[in-house]
C-alpha cells in the first residue's frame, strides 16, 4: 500500500544516511535484509483475533508489546517509530506504558488515533465527545465486531494522556486535525513527504496543457 511504500522508503533513506535502522512487520513477505518479523508470542495473533471478535476491543490484547525490548536489537534502539496502529499488531495502552521509558514516535497517516474506530471520520463529529452509534461499523477495515467505539475512544484518550508519545505527521491536514483533538496533549511535529523537486515543480499551466 502507499503507507507501506512510505515506510520502506523512509528506512532506506535512513540506512543511506548511515543510520542503523530496521523495519519490523507482522507478516514478512520479502527477503530484504533490513525487514524483520515483529516479535510476538506463539498463538498470540489467533488469541487476539478471537478476543476482538468476541468483545469488540481492538488494539488491546497484545502481550508481546510489553516484551518488545526482549529482542536485543529493539532493546538497544534509540527510537521506536510506529506507523498506523490500527493494523492489529500492538496494544495501545501497553505502548503508552512503554513510552515512559522508551522514545516512541507515532506516525498516523489517517485519523484513527483520535477516533473510536474509523480511519477517516467522513464528516462525523462524534469522536469529539464520546463516539458511539458509529455509522461505519460495516467497514471491513480495520474491522469491528460491535459498537465499542465509545470505550475504544476512552482507551485512546487515557493512553495518550498517560504517555510520552511524540506524534509525527506528514501533511498539514493531519497536523491541523490532530492539533484540534486530545492527541494535542503530546508534541506534534509535521515533516512533509519527500518530493523530488527537480521533477515535481511549478510550471506554466498553458505550456503544460499545450505539451500534453
Amino acid at each position: 500500500s502507499g503507507a507501506e511504500a512510505l515506510i520502506d522508503q523512509t528506512i532506506l533513506a535512513l540506512i543511506a544516511r548511515g543510520v542503523d535502522a530496521r523495519l519490523f512487520v507482522m507478516d514478512r513477505f520479502t527477503d530484504k535484509p533490513y525487514v524483520h518479523a515483529l516479535p510476538h508470542f506463539f498463538g498470540e495473533r489467533r488469541m487476539e483475533y478471537i478476543f476482538r471478535k468476541a468483545t469488540g476491543r481492538n488494539n488491546l490484547l497484545f502481550p508481546s508489546t510489553l516484551f518488545l525490548g526482549s529482542d536485543p536489537w529493539i532493546r538497544a534502539a534509540d527510537v521506536w517509530h510506529f506507523h498506523n496502529l490500527h493494523g492489529h499488531f500492538a496494544s495501545i495502552p501497553v505502548l503508552a506504558q512503554q513510552s515512559l521509558k522508551r522514545r516512541i514516535v507515532l506516525s498516523p497517516v489517517d485519523q484513527f488515533l483520535a477516533t473510536g474506530y474509523c480511519t477517516y471520520t467522513l464528516g462525523c463529529e462524534r469522536f469529539r465527545d464520546a463516539c458511539g452509534q458509529c455509522p461505519q461499523l460495516d467497514s471491513s477495515y480495520p474491522g469491528l465486531s460491535r459498537d465499542t467505539t465509545s470505550s475504544l475512544l476512552a482507551m485512546k484518550k487515557s493512553s495518550v494522556a498517560k504517555s510520552k508519545f511524540n506524534i509525527l505527521v506528514h501533511t498539514k491536514y493531519l497536523g491541523e486535525f490532530y492539533a484540534s483533538t486530545f492527541v494535542a496533549q503530546r508534541p506534534i511535529t509535521q515533516i512533509y513527504y519527500g518530493v523530488n523537486t527537480s521533477v515535481f515543480r511549478p510550471l506554466d499551466r498553458e505550456v503544460c496543457a499545450a505539451r500534453f
